[in-house]
């Protein structure tokens, strides 16, 4: 599995480096602003694959989403090359799911949350890339879900790799894939939980 993940930021990384080798920024990330806001847009499957490579969870149900994020991030401890922000989440989902596996066609819901958590960062090229592990977790809303899983009030649990590539003018682009987990501590029944894996692609702004 984390050979596939590699893959993904790798072949991200090629196609972007085309385009912005030219852009990236002069500033020391020390002395950028400790807060950051970003947005981004993503997808998430049970069963992603790219030229050859992908994530296939091999289950009996299918919940696929398309959703926006917008993103805070405050740095609480930097040390070059390492940095530790708290993210804040807010996020709006369309998603696409059968109820059961009988089901021949998809039905159409929406998703809206919120969420906070930890990124974990290492400069790998300084002034130019760092690599991120984030952490996060926070109240979810589904309209409606596969037979497995109670729709309404749930947990959005995230665990996410990721890559920053920074550029011009304080901006920086991020790219991102992990594991999303959705269900409701036992709070109703039934909670069989619903698993997707994410790839995501956005901006990040210094303030």
């Amino acid at each position: 599995m984390i050979n596939r993940i590699c893959h993904y930021i790798l072949i991200s990384l090629a196609l972007n480096f085309i385009f912005l080798n030219n852009n990236y920024t002069q500033t020391d990330l020390q002395e950028t602003s400790k807060n950051k806001i970003g947005f981004s847009f993503s997808y998430g499957d049970q069963e992603i694959k790219i030229l050859g490579f992908g994530i296939d969870f091999k289950v009996d149900y299918s919940y696929e989403i398309f959703f926006a994020q917008f993103h805070y991030m405050y740095s609480i401890l930097y040390k070059n090359p390492w940095e530790v922000s708290l993210i804040l989440q807010t996020e709006y989902g369309i998603t696409y799911y059968k109820p059961n596996k009988k089901f021949q066609a998809n039905m159409r819901s929406h998703e809206i949350g919120m969420g906070a958590g930890f990124i974990f960062s290492f400069n790998l090229i300084n002034d130019f890339i760092s690599t991120y592990f984030l952490v996060s977790t926070g109240p979810h809303y589904s309209q409606k879900s596969p037979d497995r899983q109670v729709s309404g009030f749930m947990f959005n649990s995230n665990l996410d790799i990721g890559v920053i590539i920074y550029m011009q003018n304080n901006l920086s682009f991020d790219i991102r894939t992990g594991f999303r987990h959705l269900s409701n501590a036992n709070l109703k029944i039934p909670n069989g939980g619903i698993n997707n894996w994410i790839i995501s692609f956005g901006i990040l702004y210094n303030l």
